[in-house]
């Protein structure tokens, strides 16, 4: 189990990519059996860290247990995900890559079977 408040997951994620330490640091979330992020949403992220968390979040779908625990309703996250996003020329931009990492994270928690 590893518990981590998002601002400290994606300030330590940031600080790896410039050491080159990122693959290491980004492995090391992928690994436990139950990881709790905090903190969820509560400031607008920037297109890099929607792509670390999709990379966490894909990495660890239907393997391995997240929890997100924000003070948002589930219903509004995807709202609030793509609130004053500038559009990008990339093919996946910051707020459909959280969206993606959101729509693993739900329906692996809805998943029965």
């Amino acid at each position: 189990m590893r518990y981590v408040r998002l601002p400290e997951l994606l300030t330590e994620l940031a600080i790896a990519r410039g050491k080159g330490t990122y693959p290491k640091i980004i492995l090391q979330y992928k690994k436990p059996a139950l990881l709790i992020l905090d903190e969820w949403l509560l400031y607008p992220l920037k297109e890099t860290e929607d792509r670390d968390l999709l990379e966490i979040a894909e990495t660890r779908y239907k393997k391995s247990s997240t929890i997100f625990c924000s003070q948002f309703d589930v219903l509004g996250w995807r709202e609030i995900s793509s609130n004053d996003k500038e559009k990008s020329t990339e093919k996946i931009d910051g707020a459909v890559a959280t969206i993606m990492a959101l729509d693993r994270a739900i329906r692996c928690g809805n998943d029965t079977g």
